[in-house]
């Protein structure tokens, strides 16, 4: 399959969404970073740092043995961060635990109030599950060059990608095409940084400070993706986050190799009340997301970057 293949449906064409754009927000509103350290219990250690835990050494170590990619197929499967992400999706896990709902409270609002007005102010159908990324430095290739298309997403989905490390650029980023054909392919370098603002109050001058994230938009349904070895001295934690403006998508979308079902209530849920799904957060929903073996929800769910 070459990598754009059924690159024939092109619903975005005409609404801006297939062109690549940056946005910020502000972290205080938005704690992804909290709340993923919480996930990977590893809170109040940079996320940069993670190659330098015990259990990364021992997972770079064996897979340097074997000859295993890092980020792709035994290796990536071995990654002790993203085998606990993995686990706190289980359904043992998430029922009591009150991250579930610190985490998709946060994801239902990111979506609802930050996607939703740079997605023509729609509803927006997203992704139950967003990938999360860990790739430690290490001269193997973290997965291979594609689009999403090859995965069999729906043609008119779109992908929200941002670190939530300290800052990614090179050969630890996403490196993409800003249209599709395009081939101009360069890393996403965006920061977690402070925007300083200088003002005067009656008495005296202040400075105001702001902790602001990039984010990224991009069309990976039909825009080309890759990564690079990571050959800087930072991990690289990220989440690419897909999601569908309401009027784009298909509630009958199938094919005939799916192993997922990309419908609501399967891999993708919604802001409102559309399909069945409530308008209140995931956590309070009734999941209807197929169970895999070992309880995890959506396992089967695709991995690529």
């Amino acid at each position: 399959m070459t990598a754009r293949e059924g690159g024939g449906r092109r619903p975005l064409i005409g609404t801006g969404l297939e062109e690549e754009a940056t946005f910020e927000y502000d972290v205080r509103e938005y704690p992804w970073r909290e709340v993923i350290q919480s996930i990977l219990e590893v809170e109040g250690m940079p996320l940069e740092e993670l190659h330098k835990t015990e259990e990364a050494k021992l997972h770079l170590l064996e897979a340097g043995d074997k000859e295993f990619q890092q980020g792709w197929g035994p290796g990536r499967r071995a990654n002790p961060f993203l085998r606990k992400w993995k686990t706190f999706w289980s359904r043992d896990s998430t029922v009591q635990d009150p991250r579930t709902k610190r985490f998709n409270d946060l994801l239902h609002r990111f979506v609802r109030d930050f996607i939703s007005p740079r997605m023509g102010n729609e509803t927006i159908i997203y992704q139950r599950e967003p990938t999360l990324r860990v790739v430690f430095p290490s001269p193997f290739v973290p997965g291979k060059r594609h689009t999403d298309s090859e995965y069999h997403h729906q043609p008119a989905e779109v992908n929200w990608w941002f670190p939530v490390s300290c800052r990614v650029w090179g050969t630890n980023s996403l490196w993409v095409e800003s249209e599709p054909g395009k081939e101009d392919f360069h890393s996403l370098d965006l920061k977690y940084g402070e925007v300083k603002t200088l003002g005067r109050s009656h008495r005296a001058l202040y400075m105001s400070v702001t902790v602001r994230l990039q984010v990224c938009r991009f069309y990976g349904n039909q825009c080309v993706h890759y990564c690079e070895p990571n050959s800087t001295e930072y991990t690289r934690v990220s989440i690419d986050l897909r999601a569908i403006p309401l009027s784009k998508f298909d509630p009958l979308y199938s094919h005939r190799s799916d192993r997922v079902s990309f419908r609501l209530g399967g891999y993708y849920l919604s802001t409102h009340g559309i399909g069945g799904e409530s308008s209140r957060p995931p956590h309070q929903q009734r999941s209807t997301a197929p169970e895999a073996p070992g309880g995890i929800i959506g396992s089967s769910f695709p991995t690529h970057y």
